[in-house]
């Protein structure tokens, strides 16, 4: 686990979550285990050994977490309650949290998780579409929606 719900509450001083907060404590846990398992897969997808256990790599992580999960917890509180302050920091959270992914997928970015175990597997940058070389041209796979009382017809 690279962030505690302490470490989230830190982050976020606006309220205190509590059993009868909205969200409650147990949803913020709910959301924080989502967001350790978001990013979990997303480190994976990128090439590198999860859970990551790097000395640097680790704090850089447990700020992915804590900003997707206060993400969750603004919205949730946004809907609950009805503030736009709450909205638009939910955004602004999100953002991060999108941000240091899209940075690491990025081969040009000098965001990366330095000390963190990686496997033989390249970045997305440097494989083509569904992880295919970028000599390879896929063809993007296409569906027909057909009507019930007519399969044979398309939409």
């Amino acid at each position: 686990m690279y962030a505690t719900l302490d470490d989230v509450q830190r982050r976020m001083p606006q309220f205190a979550l509590t059993s009868i907060t909205k969200p409650t404590l147990e949803q913020a846990q709910t959301f924080l285990d989502d967001a350790h398992a978001s990013l979990d897969a997303a480190l994976t997808n990128l090439g590198y050994v999860v859970p990551v256990s790097g000395q640097l790599s680790v704090p850089q992580c447990r700020e992915a977490v804590c900003d997707r999960t206060i993400c969750r917890i603004l919205y949730a509180r946004a809907a609950a309650v009805g503030t736009d302050a709450a909205l638009q920091s939910a955004d602004a959270a999100c953002k991060r949290y999108d941000a240091f992914l899209t940075a690491l997928a990025d081969e040009n970015s000098p965001i990366e998780l330095v000390d963190a175990e990686s496997t033989d597997d390249p970045k997305p940058g440097s494989a083509g579409p569904f992880g295919y070389p970028n000599s390879i041209t896929v063809v993007e796979p296409r569906i027909t929606i057909c009507s019930r009382t007519n399969p044979m017809r398309d939409w």
